[in-house]
């Protein structure tokens, strides 16, 4: 058959960033899915535009559009990924956060073909497609199974999810491959998830299930795995045969991937992650550009005022060590709205200060997740389990805290500040007995029940909080906290901030 090139260009987890920018500012940057498939604009009948999911929420751009216009209105996320010709999507677990008529809307507004094996539609009216077999121009004949985490009821609320079927991905990904490996020259899975160990060592990383690539690429036998979901650069690399990679978040990287299949030796399989740039196509920027400067105006309102700034550290280890006014405000927020005794909050992967004028701009840089309020009853016992989870964020290098390699790069560090209690940790003690102290209003807690206010995604056990899952549900709440946070700036006039972590880090 002589030498036959395939090329892939690939895009995961762009929540929304269409525009070259990063919304923290107004500096364009190389970045947003315009620009990336500017660089796809000379695909030819070889060649293969694929995504693999995280599109719908993430940027002011997409939470504006999720609650300002209706949902017949032409999707722009869809309308870019129309644009660049994109011929495969695989659903993301943030694709689910804004109901089901978001999803559908998307979805039918896709020249895409939206790939999935592990979940099913029961109304029949969204058509995931288990698997395809596509041949190119020049005949090489592409064997393509889509799959995604079955966290997502996990994470998901359960009006947004009624009308779905969601099953184990590796199962689905087995069963494809064994309908498609006999009837095509390669291979590809698209898995909107990660990667459950350490990719240089084989250490395990993660047990609880949400992700399985490496799994996938030890026990079947795909030619190429694709993945996305923890947002991490993962570049080009051959793991038990199975040419694997991922990419990080917010359009800011994509992937090309060439595949050359000759008679004589196996198929070559190369990749490059590039950024970028910074041209895109001036038709479809224009068509797409009147929603963004809506955005940019609403980002801009003022919402409300503080006492003094909250000014955060420049770093996410003095974060650590020493507090984050900002992720105080939003525990102070959620402790107001829910009256629970106590709260816990994450430090966020992206640190922002507020001004003394906060607009939206700054409460949706800070807090981006559609997130609501759960009241669960916590004893001694699961404190300090839940403790000790976030004191693994650390580790000492030559005497000096840093972050754990553990982890390092996630895109939940796993790291909770509590208001409400008075704690310690000894970072130099192994971690599971790093808690040296646990009081509440200076006393021990003792036989004593709390109620314990967080995010539904923490009290579903994610990021290593499996502690949470446990406990008795008080209280659920349906506005979510970014919304909270606005009508709570709004009513205070100056915000004076009352909440801040008590908690002491020593090492020796």
């Amino acid at each position: 058959m002589g030498k036959k090139l395939l090329k892939i260009f690939y895009t995961s987890d762009t929540h929304g960033f269409l525009f070259p920018t990063n919304y923290l500012d107004s500096t364009e940057r190389q970045m947003g899915v315009l620009n990336c498939i500017y660089n796809f604009r000379k695909k030819d009948g070889n060649t293969l535009i694929i995504d693999g999911g995280d599109t719908l929420q993430g940027s002011p751009l997409a939470k504006f559009y999720a609650e300002q216009s209706v949902a017949d209105s032409p999707n722009p996320m869809a309308e870019a990924f129309n644009a660049g010709k994109v011929d495969y999507v695989v659903p993301g677990n943030h694709d689910f956060n804004y109901g089901y008529d978001m999803l559908f809307n998307y979805f039918d507004s896709l020249k895409a073909k939206y790939l999935c094996a592990n979940i099913r539609d029961k109304t029949g009216k969204i058509e995931f497609i288990p698997n395809e077999i596509c041949t190119l121009e020049n005949g090489i004949k592409i064997g393509l199974v889509g799959i995604t985490t079955d966290y997502i009821p996990y994470w998901e609320k359960e009006e947004n999810l009624r009308n779905f079927v969601i099953n184990d991905p590796f199962v689905a990904a087995k069963e494809e491959l064994k309908a498609i490996r006999d009837k095509c020259d390669v291979t590809i899975c698209v898995y909107h998830g990660g990667f459950e160990n350490n990719l240089e060592t084989g250490d395990i990383i993660e047990t609880h299930g949400e992700n399985a690539g490496y799994r996938i690429c030890k026990e079947l036998s795909f030619d190429i795995l694709l993945t996305s979901h923890q947002h991490r650069e993962v570049s080009g690399r051959t793991l038990f045969g199975t040419y694997t990679m991922q990419l990080p978040a917010h359009a800011r990287k994509y992937a090309e991937v060439t595949v050359e299949l000759s008679e004589s030796r196996p198929a070559t399989i190369s990749s490059e992650i590039r950024a970028p740039g910074t041209r895109y196509d001036a038709a479809i920027y224009d068509a797409l550009r009147p929603v963004e400067d809506e955005v940019q105006k609403w980002l801009d309102t003022q919402v409300g005022e503080l006492s003094s700034p909250m000014i955060v550290a420049d770093n996410h280890i003095d974060a650590a060590l020493h507090g984050d006014p900002v992720t105080d405000f939003f525990m102070q927020v959620m402790l107001e709205f829910s009256k629970a005794d106590i709260c816990c909050e994450n430090l966020k992967s992206t640190l922002v200060s507020f001004n003394e004028s906060v607009t939206i701009r700054e409460v949706l840089a800070a807090y981006p997740f559609p997130c609501s309020i759960v009241v669960i009853e916590v004893d001694e016992a699961t404190l300090k389990t839940a403790l000790e989870r976030g004191a693994e964020f650390f580790d000492l290098k030559d005497g000096v805290p840093t972050i754990s390699e553990r982890v390092l790069g996630k895109k939940d560090f796993g790291y909770d500040f509590v208001a409400g209690l008075e704690y310690s940790f000894d970072i130099s003690r192994p971690t599971g007995s790093r808690v040296l102290s646990l009081f509440y209003k200076g006393e021990p807690i003792g036989d004593k029940k709390l109620t314990m206010a967080m995010s539904d995604y923490r009290a579903s056990g994610a990021g290593g909080y499996d502690c949470y899952k446990k406990c008795r549900v008080i209280k659920r709440h349906s506005e979510d906290i970014f919304t909270l946070a606005i009508q709570y700036l709004q009513t205070q006039k100056p915000v004076v901030q009352t909440v801040k972590t008590n908690v002491s880090v020593t090492w020796q």
